[in-house]
């Protein structure tokens, strides 16, 4: 998935054409086409039908979205924006597999927050400096460690330390999908903020689990 520029393109009907050239066709059947005038007549006739047609607008224009790949200002910015939408899509597939509800609000949270970020920072690329450990570190330790959780959901003897793990995980990730919305929302408002302050917490809660 990647988001695209969409330009709208519309395509006249062609209807009113198809028209036209039917009323020049019958014309030709009822004007002597020898004479140069009707020629004239024809003509003046198929413009004015065709105005006509047009002002009306009885035929509507067709109307299609095209999708323009994004122009990136920066290379890495665009290795970025790659990496954050295959880490969307891990973090899609892992909502398909993990049973915890709270959990996965969560982290549909955290989808819908990454996103945005994408979008905002393809709208506006002189902010991909300030969104660049979000994906390559922060965004990174939430799939490494929801895959660990996935790993703890399949332990068919669901030990004691397992359901710690998972208690541990499920706080962490509370905790960050309201970081990364903190941090959006700072983004959103022009006053990013530093995400080693802002993520001091998360950052070390991760470090834990090493």
């Amino acid at each position: 998935m990647s988001k695209k520029n969409i330009e709208i393109v519309h395509y006249p009907s062609l209807i009113p054409y198809i028209i036209v050239g039917v009323v020049y066709v019958i014309g030709t059947f009822i004007f002597p086409m020898y004479k140069f005038y009707s020629y004239i007549i024809l003509m003046i006739l198929s413009i004015s039908v065709y105005v006509f047609l047009r002002k009306m607008n009885v035929f509507k224009d067709q109307i299609v979205e095209i999708e323009k790949p994004i122009q990136y200002e920066y290379s890495e910015l665009e290795e970025i924006c790659q990496l954050g939408y295959e880490q969307v899509e891990i973090l899609k597939n892992l909502v398909k597999v993990i049973d915890n509800l709270e959990l996965i609000n969560n982290l549909n949270d955290i989808i819908h927050t990454s996103e945005a970020i994408l979008i905002l920072v393809e709208d506006n690329q002189s902010l991909f400096k300030k969104v660049r450990k979000y994906f390559h570190y922060y965004l990174a330790e939430v799939i490494r460690i929801l895959q660990q959780y996935d790993d703890f959901e399949n332990d068919s003897l669901n030990s004691e330390n397992t359901k710690v793990s998972k208690e541990k995980i499920e706080v962490m990730i509370a905790k960050a999908n309201k970081s990364f919305l903190d941090f959006y929302n700072d983004l959103y408002a022009g006053k990013a903020m530093d995400v080693n302050v802002d993520l001091k917490v998360f950052d070390s809660m991760l470090k834990k689990l090493d």
